[in-house]
C-alpha cells in the first residue's frame, strides 16, 4: 500500500465479501424453500428472500467496485484521495442504507417493484452516496500529479 488513505478500500471489500456471503445464505434459503424444506416461510417468505437476495447482489458489486477505485485512483493519480473523511462518511451511509433496505424487505417495507424495491427515501440517499464517491474520485484525480496513466 502506497498511500495511507488506500486503507478504506478494505473496508470496502470486507463488506463486499459479508454481502455476498450473506447472498449466497438466501441463495440457500430460497433453494430450500423451492424443494419444499420452507421452514423459515413465517420468518423469510420466498417473496422477501428473492428481494433481499437480488439487492445484496447489486450491494455488493457496487461495494466491490467502490473498494476497488478507493484503491487504485490514488496510485494513478499519485497522490492520497481527496477527503478520507469522506470516503468514510459515504461508507458508513451506504452501509446504513443497505441494512435499513434489508431490514425494510423483512417488514414489508418497499415499492412492489420487481428489482430495487427499496423505498424512495432509501433511493435519495443512495443518490446522495454515489454523488459523495463520484465527487470524491473526481477531486481525487483533478488534483492528482498525473492526469494520464502512460
Amino acid at each position: 500500500m502506497k498511500y495511507k488513505s488506500q486503507k478504506i478500500a478494505y473496508i470496502f471489500f470486507a463488506t463486499c465479501l459479508a454481502l455476498l456471503f450473506l447472498q449466497i445464505v438466501y441463495g440457500f434459503i430460497m433453494g430450500f424453500a423451492r424443494i419444499g424444506y420452507d421452514v423459515l416461510h413465517y420468518w423469510i417468505p420466498y417473496n422477501v428472500a428473492r428481494t433481499t437476495h437480488t439487492n445484496l447482489l447489486i450491494v455488493w458489486l457496487l461495494t466491490g467496485f467502490m473498494g476497488a477505485a478507493y484503491f487504485i485512483i490514488p496510485d494513478e493519480s499519485g497522490r492520497d484521495i481527496y477527503s478520507p473523511r469522506l470516503a468514510w462518511i459515504q461508507y458508513s451511509s451506504w452501509v446504513t442504507v443497505g441494512v435499513v433496505a434489508v431490514l425494510g424487505f423483512h417488514f414489508q417495507w418497499w415499492e412492489g417493484r420487481k428489482f430495487l424495491e427499496i423505498p424512495r427515501p432509501l433511493d435519495y440517499l443512495v443518490v446522495v452516496n454515489v454523488l459523495m464517491f463520484l465527487f470524491n474520485i473526481a477531486m481525487t484525480i483533478w488534483k492528482g500529479k498525473r492526469m494520464s496513466t502512460t
